[in-house]
């Protein structure tokens, strides 16, 4: 319950909350490539923060293939899903 009474007392949280909550209703599919966006942001990051919590050396690898993995994808949603 104790969290609850924190977003309620907080004004900003709970605007926020609304806004989100509007703009979802109105633009799904912006709510949708929001979801999509972040989650691609946090499989990149929970690579790096693995591989540099075991090792202390944070590998750019990680980056290198999430760049290359965009630059294949991009060709392959053009020819197998033209508008």
């Amino acid at each position: 319950m104790k969290y609850f009474d924190i977003i309620f007392e907080n004004k900003t949280i709970l605007l926020l909350f609304w806004i989100i909550l509007i703009l979802s209703l109105m633009k799904p599919w912006l709510f949708v490539n929001g979801i999509l966006i972040g989650s691609l942001y946090a499989l990149g990051s929970i690579g790096l923060s693995l591989i540099y919590g075991n090792l202390k050396f944070a590998n750019m690898a990680h980056g290198d293939f999430m760049t290359l993995s965009s630059y294949v994808a991009l060709p392959v949603t053009f020819i197998f899903f033209p508008k």
